[in-house]
């Protein structure tokens, strides 16, 4: 680990900014938040993500963040963007009114947003049998935030090989090949309508990834981030493919410098992919040590995604067990399924 860069692994600053576009049809250069909490202020946390996809003509945005009480604020737009409108090597990405940018590589980022696209969700369930009717009829309202987040861990991979599923080189399944991830906390405020809140030192996560990104290409898939009360930080991806489980997961724990690799995950849900989002738990394993906790559900926005759709149901929970703290969870499910 140098002076100036923050990382246990391949990648560096040279790789918090925009990176060259590939020649696959789907090439993605993708940045992605995630928080917990406050849950006692009325925030239960939020996911906030740029996508930019050159090679299909747009960039999309997209902001969920679950309000106890009132609904999930929602805000998902594609805005047009040609290959020769990328600044290869730029360290902020836009997408309408969403702005993310690295303001010191591998340590500090900016999440900006200003605009009154964004829309409460009353009703999840409804939601997710009928996205188009049911956003139609939820107000859009103005939203701002300024949030500034801050690493407490240095980046990290889940997969030492960089393949989160067992044939990312193939041309029908092509997923995360390029992809760093680091734990930090982030602090700033939000303000919905005439609703204002302020976080401070929330936990968070981010990645960066980009290269080809097939949605279907992880029909089923879970993918976890967890903040223990005790300090640990969790993250773990999951893929089931023709019968077949493969996952890849990491643990930090306070003061570590590198990760420590996960060889045990067990999940315990009954979620398969409907409407309404179902309580989670996990075991996590390494070496001799094992976490079991489990979720219960505070906020929940299930996406569909992809040409053939998927399913995927953000869910935020409160953990008890072994260890009690948040979660963050994406369940990526076939539509369809029961």
């Amino acid at each position: 680990m140098s002076d100036t860069e923050f990382t246990s692994c391949r990648y560096g600053a040279a790789h918090d900014a925009i990176q060259p576009i590939g020649e696959h049809a789907s090439h993605n250069d993708s940045v992605y938040f995630n928080f917990v909490g406050p849950l006692d202020d009325g925030v239960a946390g939020g996911v906030i993500r740029i996508g930019l996809r050159p090679n299909e003509g747009y960039s999309e945005a997209s902001v969920v963040i679950p309000l106890v009480g009132l609904g999930t604020l929602f805000h998902y737009k594609r805005t047009p963007l040609t290959p020769d409108e990328v600044e290869v090597g730029a360290r902020e990405w836009r997408s309408g009114p969403l702005r993310i940018e690295s303001v010191e590589p591998t340590r500090r980022w900016r999440l900006r947003y200003d605009g009154d696209e964004a829309r409460v969700v009353a009703d999840t369930t409804a939601f997710a049998g009928a996205p188009g009717e049911t956003w139609r009829a939820s107000d859009m309202i103005q939203t701002s935030f300024d949030l500034d987040w801050r690493a407490d861990f240095p980046v990290h991979v889940l997969s030492p090989d960089g393949r989160l599923l067992p044939d990312a080189e193939s041309d029908d399944m092509v997923y995360g090949k390029n992809h760093l991830e680091q734990f930090g906390s982030i602090t700033g405020s939000l303000r919905v309508g005439d609703r204002e809140w302020t976080i401070t030192g929330a936990p968070g996560f981010r990645d960066h990834s980009w290269g080809p990104r097939v949605w279907e290409s992880a029909p089923d898939q879970d993918f976890v981030t967890a903040y223990l009360d005790d300090g640990r930080r969790v993250v773990a991806v999951a893929n089931r493919i023709d019968g077949d489980e493969s996952f890849h997961g990491i643990w930090f724990a306070p003061g570590d410098e590198a990760p420590t690799q996960l060889d045990r995950y067990e999940l315990r849900t009954r979620y398969a992919g409907g409407p309404s989002a179902e309580p989670v738990g996990w075991t996590f394993g390494a070496g001799a040590e094992a976490v079991a906790v489990e979720g219960d559900v505070v906020g929940y926005l299930p996406l569909r995604v992809g040409k053939h759709p998927v399913r995927i149901a953000q869910t935020i929970l409160r953990l008890s067990g072994d260890v009690g703290g948040q979660a963050k969870t994406d369940l990526t499910r076939p539509i369809g399924a029961t």
